[in-house]
């Protein structure tokens, strides 16, 4: 009987756990679909001529392009796409 208990509580203990690391990871990927939808917004706001790109000029508010556009621009096609423009915020966020 007390080998029982001890196996009931493991199990509760592993139980707990285990959710609560699972709570943990669905509020990581909370975060990062709040990121990413504050970014798609920034980046909506920004494309001025709905071309689903961000030219030089389009970005100029935002102070972290004004010197890195390039090295944000990584198909080098001289406009940043929305992935492009997101990975670099994130990047440099971190």
């Amino acid at each position: 009987m007390k080998n029982n208990t001890h196996i009931k509580s493991t199990l509760l203990i592993v139980a707990l756990t285990a959710s609560s690391v699972s709570t943990q990871v669905f509020a990581l990927d909370d975060m990062a679909d709040a990121n990413q939808t504050h970014y798609t917004t920034s980046f909506k706001a920004l494309d001025v001529d709905n071309s689903n790109s961000l030219t030089k000029s389009e970005v100029k508010s935002e102070k972290l392009f004004n010197n890195h556009f390039n090295d944000a621009d990584k198909d080098n096609d001289g406009s940043l796409d929305q992935e492009e423009y997101t990975n670099y915020k994130l990047k440099k966020k971190c």
